[in-house]
């Protein structure tokens, strides 16, 4: 799992992150207080103004990944949505690798 620092004071931002070998191009933009995600892997969209929600999957659909690729979730403390003047704070982006998601399903 590898956290990603954002900036707290902008509603709206994107960051191009390589992990696992998988070029993330990633946007954020907040809108009427509701954060959503716009998602490219490899140069392909696989999702776009996605609504991010506490520990749930930013691409919510296995299918739309590639072979071995992880997936991003927002962990926010308490029951509340994400919300980027939370960031590094009570609101932290994560990833998880195709690995440790296995290891997810099969304890559950």
């Amino acid at each position: 799992m590898y956290a990603f620092p954002l900036n707290q004071s902008s509603p709206n931002q994107s960051f191009t992150t390589v992990v696992d070998g998988f070029t993330f191009d990633i946007t954020l933009q907040t809108a009427f207080g509701v954060l959503f995600a716009t998602v490219d892997i490899d140069g392909v969209r696989v999702k776009t103004s996605c609504r991010c929600i506490n520990q749930q999957w930013i691409v919510p659909y296995p299918a739309y990944l590639p072979e071995g690729c992880g997936n991003f979730m927002f962990l926010v403390n308490g029951e509340q949505y994400p919300n980027y003047g939370d960031f590094n704070s009570t609101c932290v982006l994560v990833y998880f690798s195709a690995d440790e998601i296995k290891e997810m399903q099969n304890a559950s």
